[in-house]
């Protein structure tokens, strides 16, 4: 049987709007290090379009720690978006890395 962290979502009560061009990441702080727990979602990402309150969800590792009403749980890290155009190709450039996967370059 599989058993999963426990997670624990915390309110910011803080709503914004996201300049278009934007992006914004939501990260944990680096003192997270010293409790048991991590993001569930990894890096959370604010569009422009989003008018939601910021939460922020850890998996609780040990399933006794917290952060406290009050204490900062995360950071937001605001980045312009470059404007990029794809086209669409029959096929890739080649590199030494190629179609290799997670590790790959590495080795």
């Amino acid at each position: 049987k599989k058993v999963y962290p426990k997670y624990t979502e915390y309110g910011t009560d803080i709503s914004f709007e996201t300049p278009d061009g934007y992006v914004g990441f939501l990260f944990p702080r680096s003192s997270v290090r010293n409790m048991d727990m991590f993001l569930k979602n990894s890096v959370g990402v604010l569009d422009a379009t989003y008018r939601g309150e910021i939460k922020f969800s850890f998996y609780n590792l040990e399933g006794n720690e917290t952060y406290e009403v009050g204490e900062r749980c995360g950071q937001i890290v605001f980045i312009k978006l470059p404007d990029v155009e794809l086209v669409e190709v029959e096929e890739l450039s080649k590199t030494n890395r190629g179609t290799g996967g997670y590790g790959s370059s590495g080795k």
